[in-house]
């Protein structure tokens, strides 16, 4: 099945943001399939993803959650930080805590979208992307 071809103009700016970088990567490589999208990756520090939304604004932002409950917390924290920062951003959160709780609190923090990732799917993220 071939890929169809976007206009550079047309392209949504992706930022996939993980601790771990490989995770990144791979998920980064799986959005890459689709051409609608340009996919850059970033550490989860607020400062090195301020630069990189500042340059690619308006932004979706592809945060990766990972299963400690002091990281998602903290992640919230960014995640309400750049929504002040850069309110054109659309955030979407992709976690292993399916807790009613954490998917509360990521919604009140400014995310469009929240994904559990054991039940991910590639073609639901880029629709909602």
């Amino acid at each position: 099945m071939s890929v169809p071809q976007s206009s550079s103009d047309n392209l949504i700016e992706v930022l996939v943001v993980a601790a771990d970088l490989m995770t990144a990567r791979l998920l980064a490589s799986d959005l890459r399939q689709h051409a609608d999208f340009r996919i850059a990756e970033c550490a989860p520090d607020a400062d090195r993803i301020s630069i990189s939304l500042a340059s690619n604004s308006p932004c979706t932002l592809l945060m990766l959650g990972d299963e400690s409950k002091e990281t998602v917390w903290n992640q919230l924290s960014m995640l309400r930080r750049l929504r002040n920062e850069y309110p054109s951003t659309r955030s979407v959160v992709l976690l292993d805590d399916s807790s009613q709780e954490v998917i509360t609190e990521i919604f009140r923090a400014g995310a469009k979208g929240v994904f559990c990732r054991s039940e991910y799917d590639a073609e639901i993220l880029c629709r909602c992307i």
